[in-house]
């Protein structure tokens, strides 16, 4: 049975499993969906990813999810906010990943805005941040949709290499709608 955690208009995002490991896989081992994490990564390295991100789950009751399309039932992606530590503070980091066949639709605004409101409105989250590859375009159009501040550049250790990343952070207006 697949446990859904949020659903909008066209995707269910759902908490990971062994399952998706193939899908873990194509993302993490793809050129392109990689250009601005540091290059591909092995099968191993994509393996643990998705136990850390299960992990997660079962330490916070949140995490990376699943990004389900309804119609056609296929796995797009993965999009998520887990907390981390990352330039020496610890809290929510959201993030996203899509199939390119996928990109350039709206799934990543639509499946990133639901992440973002249910770790506001369910799990208390006061603010959000986000650490794009400054070369990113496309995630920083997104950020900047979704009320994400410009913060400052910094180099981000990630896996195996150093990512030159810029700090977007979203705070929390209580009075703002999704």
């Amino acid at each position: 049975m697949t446990e859904i955690y949020i659903e909008t208009d066209r995707l269910i995002l759902r908490k990971p499993t062994m399952r998706d490991l193939p899908l873990v896989r194509s993302i993490y081992t793809n050129d392109a969906m990689m250009a601005h994490l540091g290059g591909v990564l092995d099968d191993a390295k994509a393996d643990y990813l998705l136990s850390r991100w299960m992990v997660h789950w079962d330490l916070k009751g949140f995490g990376i999810c699943v990004v389900d399309r309804k119609a056609g039932g296929e796995s797009i992606g993965v999009v998520g906010i887990q907390i981390r530590m990352t330039d020496g503070e610890e809290g929510p980091d959201i993030g996203w990943m899509i199939l390119p066949p996928f990109q350039r639709q709206g799934y990543a605004t639509e499946a990133t805005r639901a992440v973002l409101k249910m770790g506001i409105e369910t799990h208390g989250m006061t603010h959000v941040v986000a650490w794009p590859d400054r070369d990113n375009t496309a995630s920083i159009k997104i950020l900047k949709s979704l009320n994400f501040k410009y913060v400052k550049d910094v180099d981000l250790p990630f896996l195996n290499t150093i990512l030159r990343s810029s700090v977007w952070r979203y705070e929390v207006d209580r009075m703002q709608q999704f």
